[in-house]
């Protein structure tokens, strides 16, 4: 019968091999499949060993992105972002490739391989300055270009292009100048030809121009 200390002993070297959520680097990632392969960041040493070692790299793993149905945040991945490998109880493989409930083709139980990639930590060494407190923030890791969702109002701070038609339901209100490469309408009429004749009235001291009506577009 086993004493104590050596139950002890056998279930520290049991948890030693159970790998859970783990601390890890992004080494490269594969947009078009949204796998990754990392490289956690503990030194392990099984019991009884005496030189430590860094934990295998994870090869392909997937990528957990925010999201559901037909809706979903992405964006790149780069080499040495922090994520969370998150491993799970039991072997991934078929749910991977065949995306539904199925009997375990492994019997693999807390592997390293079957660990998912979660995007977004940092250490303090990279930790985002100049957080919003007043809204939930898009932005970049320098923080110069956001978008920012506030309880009234959506603020953004950066240039923006957009492709494709755009509706305004309200006022415009525009600071600077407004360029356009097409010709605009405005309440049906084309400001490309419009023009107005105009009226010069001499008096003493002044000339008053004044418009004397649009000049129908030919």
């Amino acid at each position: 019968m086993m004493s104590p200390d050596q139950i002890s002993e056998q279930s520290r070297s049991i948890l030693l091999t159970a790998n859970t959520i783990i601390p890890a680097e992004i080494v490269s990632y594969n947009a078009e499949t949204q796998r990754a392969t990392v490289q956690p960041i503990y030194f392990t040493m099984l019991q009884g060993e005496s030189i430590s070692q860094i934990m295998p790299q994870v090869i392909d793993a997937p990528v957990v992105f925010p999201g559901a149905g037909d809706f979903w945040l992405t964006f790149p991945l780069s080499e040495g972002d922090g994520v969370l490998l998150a491993v799970a109880q039991r072997s991934i493989d078929v749910w991977l490739t065949q995306g539904k409930v199925a009997d375990q083709q492994s019997f693999r139980v807390m592997d390293l391989s079957d660990g998912f990639v979660i995007p977004g930590i940092n250490p303090d060494p990279k930790v985002l300055t100049s957080v919003a407190s007043d809204g939930m923030q898009l932005r970049n890791r320098s923080g110069l270009i956001t978008l920012t969702l506030k309880n009234n109002e959506i603020v953004i701070e950066s240039p923006v292009t957009i492709s494709g038609d755009v509706s305004i339901a309200g006022n415009l209100d525009v600071t600077g100048d407004i360029t356009g490469i097409t010709v605009a309408t405005v309440a049906g009429i084309d400001l490309g030809t419009h023009v107005h004749t105009v009226v010069a009235v001499a008096s003493p001291g002044a000339v008053t121009i004044t418009s004397a009506g649009p000049i129908p577009a030919p």
